[in-house]
């Protein structure tokens, strides 16, 4: 019994001793991890990163909806975090941004997914805003609606056939239970010409951005049959957003993650200050066009209201629709695409677990 005893007192000692281990590694664990830093802390930070010196280039995009980047230098957003920035004009936007010619460069969803399905070098930092572009036909003609376009011909442009355009408004007849690729015939054609080729009957209807269709549809020359600006079933997704070369992230975490939250922070600026956004952009010779036309498309596009889970829940449907148009071929995994395409780099506390 005496043996017993001891026996089972040892066996205690030895539990209650491996508990104390287990406690004091974690105890270890947790007091060897790096302390979280303050914002100051980062930006003092971020002046070692290999580009603070040098500072970024952005891909200047010359329209409305493609303005955050240059909205955020020109008025100091980028400044305020000691971020040096300077922009980029040329006519390969993805290129450039692939290769690390520019750093960031805003543009559609619909033109910058498909390239980076196909393992072009960037990733979506943060969304910009919502709509921009319509399915029109002529006043007088007799097409109401996307069913009456099968088997008829829409003019695209911009990119073409796979192009931005094209990647739009493939969505819209999805949407109507049309299959695009089969029912639908598509014809390029340059934007300025667009109006000539429905005047001929070369075309039944065509994709235009609003402020390109605006004056028509004021003066009664064009409607609008389909919208990602207006319907319903497309104001819950992104249109354009914000993209960021994947090795200048790597090497300048800091950077990236401060330019990010600069482009939030002028989105904000923008929803609140709709009137001093426009008219900087047309001072600055960005748009063109009259004050009424551009301040009622950017009254249309909900600045300020495309957070990070906002831009999480519209990518994944997005993704999810192209792959199964069949607009996305080098992967039929959504999800993993979307963990992969979309790095959010600023927390606003607007991404569900």
């Amino acid at each position: 019994m005496m043996f017993s005893l001891v026996a089972c007192g040892g066996k205690e000692e030895a539990v209650e001793e491996e508990t104390k281990t287990e406690a004091t590694e974690e105890k270890v664990e947790e007091t060897t991890e790096e302390p979280v830093m303050t914002e100051e802390e980062e930006l003092e930070a971020m002046k070692k990163e290999p580009m603070y010196e040098e500072g970024f280039k952005y891909f200047l995009g010359a329209s409305n909806c493609t303005s955050d980047p240059y909205l955020a230098d020109s008025l100091g957003f980028f400044e305020k975090y000691g971020i040096k920035a300077e922009f980029f004009k040329g006519s390969a936007m993805l290129e450039a941004l692939g290769t690390n010619a520019v750093q960031l460069a805003c543009t559609h969803v619909a033109h910058a997914l498909v390239p980076a399905s196909n393992g072009v070098n960037y990733v979506c930092v943060a969304g910009a805003m919502v709509g921009c572009q319509s399915l029109l036909v002529p006043t007088d003609s007799p097409i109401q609606s996307t069913s009456d376009l099968i088997g008829k011909k829409v003019g695209i442009a911009n990119g073409g056939i796979g192009g931005p355009d094209y990647n739009i408004v493939c969505r819209m007849f999805w949407f109507d239970d049309i299959d695009p690729l089969e029912e639908i015939e598509f014809v390029v054609v340059e934007r300025a010409a667009q109006q000539a080729a429905l005047e001929s009957g070369e075309i039944d209807a065509v994709l235009q951005p609003d402020s390109y269709s605006y004056d028509m549809r004021k003066d009664g020359t064009m409607r609008v049959i389909r919208s990602i600006t207006w319907d319903d079933d497309f104001q819950t997704e992104v249109c354009c957003a914000n993209y960021m070369n994947k090795d200048f992230i790597a090497e300048n975490p800091l950077m990236a993650k401060y330019i990010t939250k600069a482009l939030l922070e002028v989105q904000a600026w923008g929803g609140e200050n709709p009137e001093e956004a426009v008219q900087k952009l047309l001072d600055d010779q960005i748009i063109s066009g009259s004050f009424e036309k551009n301040i009622d498309c950017w009254n249309t596009m909900h600045w300020g209201e495309v957070t990070n889970g906002f831009t999480a829940n519209s990518l994944k449907g997005l993704i999810e629709d192209y792959i199964e148009i069949g607009l996305i071929t080098a992967t039929d995994d959504a999800e993993g695409l979307y963990k992969e395409f979309y790095t959010p780099l600023y927390d606003d506390g607007t991404m569900e677990d």
